[in-house]
């Protein structure tokens, strides 16, 4: 089965090592993250295991570790379990009760540990005017915003 061209139809998962295209991500400082969220990511589709390698190979530059991902059942394309990126496998996983406004990014090194590291990601709809995504992106990446993803894809588009 294909999806996004990441998967051959033997199901093995070619290694992703360069840019796909235009990274529209925003993270909070590492001293402030912890929050509801961490950062905002603005996709250019609903088509995850396209859009997230960009993501993933942003934050292995910035020496973030991610073995997982989590995101909601409801609202993107149906995508592989798994993807490679730079030799790593990372699962990806569905959660029915995750809202369709954020993904979880996850280290799992220390799952036996209370050290388990969490991303918390807004995601701006990839439809959302450059205006309303611009403003959620630059919320979502403020250090020390206590505000859920809901929230800020709310203000962002009320406040102007």
């Amino acid at each position: 089965m294909q999806f996004g061209g990441l998967v051959d139809p033997g199901g093995n998962a070619p290694d992703i090592r360069q840019p796909q295209g235009n990274l529209r991500l925003t993270l909070c400082s590492a001293t402030e993250r912890g929050g509801f969220v961490d950062g905002g990511w603005w996709p250019h589709s609903l088509d995850l295991a396209t859009e997230l390698p960009d993501v993933l190979l942003a934050l292995f530059a910035s020496g973030c570790v991610v073995h997982r991902v989590t995101y909601s059942l409801v609202g993107w394309q149906q995508p592989p379990a798994a993807i490679t990126v730079l030799g790593r496998r990372i699962s990806l996983g569905g959660v029915r009760n995750q809202s369709r406004s954020s993904i979880t990014l996850v280290d799992t090194t220390h799952t036996n540990s209370s050290m388990v590291n969490r991303l918390n990601l807004v995601v701006i709809p990839p439809d959302s005017e450059p205006w309303v995504a611009e403003r959620a992106l630059r919320m979502a990446g403020r250090d020390g915003l206590r505000l859920r993803p809901s929230e800020i894809l709310v203000q962002a588009r009320t406040d102007r």
